[in-house]
């Protein structure tokens, strides 16, 4: 069987090629909120993952999924930083002057808090500790806004309101 990364780099299944080495996850369960300004990147959210790859031709399959609530109706988002700089290849190209997101949504995010989920092979090509962070980012907009993470904006202790989990997944599969 022969697999497809999507990179243009195709291997031949058999022994342990493309077979799941590790799972790395952090749950983040607790909220977090960060005052922004439009087209920024939040600070470090407790939403990171530390993956040792094997061999240097491994793959590290992410997946992400967040909780977001924001003051005002607005595009919200998020970014894959791996070692604390964007991943460019989960990043759309030619965008001009408009904001860009690995994964988005626009929301009414003060009634309620909206899931934004994605996911992004990589190939670091190490064999070292290797960090990836996932940080919401804040569309057009008003400057000053506050993010919420795992929660709406209006958080009032009723059963009709929402909070939630963040999650993000390191997968390493064997290349």
């Amino acid at each position: 069987m022969t697999i497809n990364f999507g990179d243009g780099t195709t291997i031949e299944s058999g022994g342990s090629l493309g077979k799941v080495l590790q799972v790395i996850q952090t749950v983040k369960q607790d909220t977090f909120s960060e005052n922004m300004n439009a087209n920024t990147v939040s600070g470090d959210m407790g939403l990171n993952v530390t993956i040792t790859p094997s061999s240097s031709s491994s793959k590290i399959l992410l997946f992400a999924q967040l909780t977001i609530g924001f003051v005002t109706d607005d595009h919200v988002g998020f970014t894959i930083l791996k070692g604390g700089s964007t991943i460019s290849a989960y990043l759309p190209t030619s965008a001009g002057s408009r904001t860009t997101f690995s994964s988005g949504t626009s929301t009414r995010a003060n009634s309620y808090p909206v899931g934004v989920s994605g996911n992004f092979l990589d190939s670091p090509s190490t064999t070292s500790a290797t960090t990836y962070s996932v940080r919401i980012k804040y569309g057009r907009g008003v400057n000053g806004q506050t993010m919420f993470l795992n929660r709406a904006e209006v958080d009032t202790d009723a059963v009709h309101k929402q909070r939630a989990v963040s999650v993000v997944t390191a997968t390493e599969i064997a290349g």
